[in-house]
C-alpha cells in the first residue's frame, strides 16, 4: 500500500504533537562569521578574536573566521549561521565595497544579523562616489538604521545626551577624546540606542553611536573599546560598552541554551597541567642545596606526591628524555616516577619544542639551515662550523613564509629548542608520544599534546594530533588582574586553525607573571586574582593552574605555585585532567541544540560537554517529567546550570516556571544540586537512586529528594561515606577512590 507524502506529513505532525516535539525542527544557529583580511593580520591578532570572541563564546556562539581577501562566503542554505561580525582596524577599506555591501544587505534580508564594530571599511571617500553612498544607505536601511551621510571630525563641542547605564561605562567611564564619527540614527522603532551624542551649538543635531536591534548591532569606531599603547609599548585595553549585553542584544541569544565549559556537576571545573620546559634545570631551593637536584624532581616530590588528590596533566619534551638528544638517565628516572603516580595524566610537549610554529608550516626543513650553526653541536647534518658557512650561502625560496630574508623569525632567536634531526611533524606528534610512553607504566598512554613556543600550531599539526587520538591545549594566556584589568584580556575557548580546533588553556602560566622568566619569580601567586575575576560577577573560565617544570627551580616560584594549589584545595571544584577539559572545549564547537517543543531542547553531538546553561533563569526550573538524561541543576549568578548524564547520547532538557528552591515538594524526582565528582549512569525511581561516580579528593554531593521519605546512601566498595540532611537536601561525602564507585540512595517511609 502506497502512502502519500501528505499522509506522511500528517503522521509526523501527529507524532510530534503526541510526544511534544517539533518534527522538522532544525538546530538553533550558533555560528557567527568573523570577517578579517589576512593581508593585514593573522586571525589570532584581529579584534574579532582578541576582544569579541570570548563574550560570544560565553553567549553560546561559535566564531568562524572568514578571510575576505579570499572572497565572500555564500549565506544561502546556511541555517547554522546566526550572524556576521566585522571589526576592521582604523582606515581599512574594502577592495570592492559595493560588492561587499550588496552581499551584506542580502544576508541581512535573508535573516542573518550583522554586527559592526570599529571601521566599517565601506565609506565613500569622495563626494563623487554616488553609487557607493547609495549602497551604504541601502545596507543601513535594511539594518533599520538611517545613515545621515555627515562626518563629524571635530568633537570638542559634542556632549553625550544619553548613555544607557546597562550598556555603557562597563570598564572605562569616560572618553579621553571623543573620536570622530559618522552621523547615524535609528530608522526602525525596534532599534534601540545606547549612546547618543549632540552638538552644543545645535541640540537637534544628534548622532546615535551605539545601537542594537533585531537585525544586528552598530558601534561607532572608537566607542566600544578603549585601546592604546602606553609609554612602554604595552597595550592598554578597556571596554566602554558591556560586550556581553551588546552581543546578547545584537545577536538575539536569549533563545539559545548555552553549552558551558566552566562547570561540571554544578561546580566550577578545576584542572592543572605542566609544560616540560626546565625538566633538567638544577634547582636552587635551599633544602636541595648542593644535591644537583633537577627541577622536575622538585615538582615530583613537593607538588605531585604531596598533593595526591590534585589531578595534574604532566607533559615532557621528548628530547629531554632521549639520550641521543638532551636526555640523561636522571631525567628518565624522574619521568618514570612522575608518570607512575595515579593522579598524573601523561602529555607530550612535542619532541624538539618548536618556538615559532609558522616557521615550519611550509614543510621545508631546509628553511632551518641558516640557524643550524647556532644550535649546540651544530644541529642536524653538519658541524656548527660547516653549517655556519652554509648559512651564508643559503638563499630562501620565493615561497618563504615570512618573505623577510633568510627564513627570519618573529620573536625568537631560533625556530625551536633542539635540532638534532630535520623538522618532521610526525616526529613532533606521534614520535614524541612513543618516546615518552617508554617511561610510563604498562597500559598508560599519552593523552594530550601541549603546544610549545608561541602556541600557534599550523593546521597540519593540529590535524595530526587529532588523527593520533590525542587532545590538545595551550595558548590564550588569559589574565584579569591589576596589570591586565579588563575582560579584553580574557581569551576565548579556542582558536580555529583551518578545519581544526585548538583549545586554549583557561589561565596564563607563570611565564607571563615573571617577565618571561627573567625576574619577579613570586609573580605566579597573583594567579588568584584572575581566578577570582573570571568567577565573579560572571563565571567565564575554569580554575586552571598551568605552569612549567622550571617552577621547581626557584624558591619564590615554587612558593607561589604552592599557594595556588592550596587555594584550589579550599574551593568547591570538580577536579579533572586537562585532556577532559580539552574534550569539553571540543564539545562546545560541536554541540547542536534543537527545539523539541515549548521550552524543550534536544542536545546532540556534545562530546564530553555535559553542562547547558540558561541565563536570566532564576524564575525557571527543570521539568524532569519532560526531560531525558538530566541528572540535576544548580542556580548561580542568576543562571540555571543543567547537568547531563554522559551515558545518554541525546538528552532532552525541558524547563518550566519556578515554584520552589530549597524545599522540594512531595513527589519530586531525585536530582542533583551540586557535586565535586562526576556522575554518570544515573537512574532514579520514586524510592531509589543509583549512579556511578568518580573524582579526586573527597567527593561531596547535594541531592534534592522527595521529603516524604527517609533517605540512606550506600557505596559499592568499602570506602568511607557520611551523610547529613539539612535544608531539605541530603548531603553526602565520599572518601577518594581511584576507580568509579556506585552509590545507591534508598528511601523508607517516615
Amino acid at each position: 500500500m502506497k502512502i502519500s507524502r501528505w499522509c506522511l506529513f500528517l503522521l509526523g505532525f501527529g507524532l510530534a504533537a503526541l510526544f511534544g516535539t517539533t518534527a522538522f525542527a532544525k538546530p538553533l544557529p550558533r555560528v557567527v562569521l568573523g570577517l578579517y583580511d589576512s593581508s593585514l593580520y593573522k586571525y589570532e591578532f584581529t579584534s574579532v578574536h582578541q576582544f569579541a570572541e570570548m563574550p560570544l563564546n560565553h553567549l553560546g556562539l561559535i566564531v568562524k573566521p572568514i578571510d575576505i581577501s579570499k572572497g565572500l562566503p555564500s549565506l544561502r542554505n546556511r541555517p547554522d549561521i546566526r550572524g556576521v561580525l566585522t571589526w576592521f582596524p582604523p582606515g581599512y577599506q574594502h577592495k570592492n565595497p559595493i560588492k561587499f555591501l550588496q552581499w551584506a544587505r542580502h544576508g541581512v534580508a535573508g535573516g542573518k544579523r550583522f554586527v559592526i564594530l570599529g571601521e566599517p571599511g565601506f565609506r565613500a571617500q569622495s563626494d563623487d562616489q554616488h553609487e557607493l553612498a547609495m549602497a551604504v544607505k541601502q545596507f543601513f536601511e535594511e539594518m533599520g538604521i538611517k545613515d545621515l551621510d555627515e562626518w563629524t571630525q571635530l568633537t570638542y563641542n559634542q556632549r553625550f545626551s544619553f548613555e544607557d547605564p546597562e550598556m555603557m561605562h562597563f570598564e572605562r567611564l569616560h572618553y579621553q577624546v571623543k573620536p570622530p564619527f559618522e552621523r547615524m540614527e535609528p530608522l526602525s522603532p525596534k532599534v534601540i540606542s545606547h549612546l547618543v551624542i549632540r552638538s552644543d551649538l545645535n541640540h537637534e543635531i544628534q548622532s546615535h553611536l551605539i545601537m542594537t536591534g533585531p537585525k544586528g548591532g552598530y558601534a561607532a569606531d572608537g566607542y566600544a573599546l578603549f585601546f592604546r599603547l602606553d609609554q612602554e609599548e604595552k597595550q592598554v585595553r578597556r571596554w566602554y560598552i558591556n560586550p556581553f549585553e551588546f552581543f546578547r542584544q545584537s545577536l538575539g541569544t536569549d533563545d539559545l541554551p548555552k553549552p558551558d565549559t566552566t562547570t561540571l556537576a554544578g561546580s566550577r571545573i578545576f584542572y592543572s597541567h605542566i609544560d616540560g620546559d626546565g625538566w633538567n634545570n638544577v634547582t636552587s631551593l635551599e633544602e636541595f642545596k648542593n644535591q644537583h637536584t633537577l627541577s622536575a624532581d622538585v615538582i615530583y616530590q613537593k607538588a605531585l606526591k604531596t598533593y595526591p588528590d590534585i589531578p595534574v596533566s604532566v607533559s615532557a619534551i621528548a628530547a629531554d628524555l632521549d639520550l641521543d638528544w638532551s636526555g640523561t638517565p636522571a631525567s628518565q628516572q624522574i619521568a618514570k616516577k612522575i608518570f607512575a603516580l595515579p593522579q598524573v595524566e601523561i602529555g607530550s610537549h612535542t619532541y624538539s619544542h618548536p618556538f615559532d610554529w609558522s616557521f615550519f608550516a611550509s614543510g621545508d626543513p631546509e628553511k632551518e639551515r641558516p640557524f643550524l650553526h647556532k644550535y649546540k653541536g651544530g644541529g642536524w647534518d653538519k658541524s656548527s662550523v660547516v653549517n655556519g658557512i652554509l648559512s651564508m650561502l643559503y638563499k630562501p625560496s620565493k615561497t618563504d613564509a615570512y618573505g623577510e630574508g633568510q627564513g627570519a623569525l618573529h620573536d625568537y632567536d631560533l625556530p625551536r629548542a633542539f635540532a638534532h634531526k630535520p623538522f618532521d611533524i610526525d616526529l613532533e606528534i606521534t614520535g614524541s608520544t612513543q618516546q615518552i610512553e617508554k617511561f610510563a607504566p604498562p597500559g598508560k598512554k599519552v593523552k594530550i599534546v601541549m603546544w610549545s613556543g608561541d602556541t600557534t600550531p599550523f593546521e597540519t599539526a593540529v590535524r595530526k594530533t587529532r588523527e593520533a587520538g590525542l587532545f590538545n591545549i595551550n595558548g590564550g594566556d588569559s589574565r584579569m588582574d591589576r596589570k591586565f584589568p579588563s575582560y579584553a584580556w580574557v581569551s576565548p575557548i579556542g582558536r580555529s586553525v583551518g578545519n581544526e580546533q585548538q583549545i586554549y588553556s583557561s589561565n596564563s602560566n607563570e611565564n607571563t607573571y615573571t617577565d618571561l622568566w627573567t625576574g619577579g619569580f613570586h609573580g605566579f601567586r597573583y594567579l588568584a586574582n584572575t581566578v577570582f575575576n573570571t568567577e565573579q560577577p560572571i563565571r567565564l573560565k575554569p580554575f586552571n593552574i598551568y605552569y612549567h617544570m622550571y617552577s621547581g627551580e626557584k624558591e619564590a616560584s615554587f612558593l607561589a605555585l604552592q599557594e595556588n594549589i592550596e587555594l584550589a584545595k579550599k574551593e568547591t571544584l570538580t577536579r579533572i585532567w586537562a585532556s577532559q577539559y580539552s574534550q569539553i572545549g571540543q564539545g562546545f564547537y560541536q554541540t547542536q541544540l534543537t527545539p523539541a517543543g515549548t521550552n524543550r531542547w534536544s542536545v546532540a553531538n556534545r562530546g564530553a560537554l555535559n553542562t547547558i546553561r540558561f541565563d536570566h533563569s532564576s524564575a525557571k526550573q527543570v521539568n524532569y517529567r519532560r526531560s531525558k538524561g538530566v541528572i540535576g541543576h544548580h542556580y548561580y549568578q542568576g543562571s540555571l546550570y543543567v547537568y547531563l548524564d554522559r551515558a545518554v547520547s541525546t538528552p532532552i532538557i525541558a524547563l518550566k516556571s519556578f515554584n520552589y528552591r530549597f524545599n522540594p515538594p512531595a513527589g519530586t524526582r531525585a536530582n542533583l544540586d551540586q557535586a565535586t565528582w562526576q556522575i554518570s549512569q544515573f537512574s532514579a525511581s520514586q524510592r531509589k537512586v543509583t549512579y556511578s561516580t568518580h573524582g579526586f579528593g573527597q567527593g561531596t554531593f547535594s541531592w534534592r529528594l522527595d521529603p516524604r521519605y527517609h533517605w540512606k546512601a550506600t557505596r559499592s566498595d568499602q570506602g568511607a561515606l557520611t551523610q547529613e540532611k539539612r535544608q531539605g537536601r541530603l548531603f553526602i561525602k565520599l572518601s577518594q577512590t581511584q576507580k568509579p564507585v556506585t552509590v545507591t540512595l534508598t528511601a523508607t517511609s517516615k
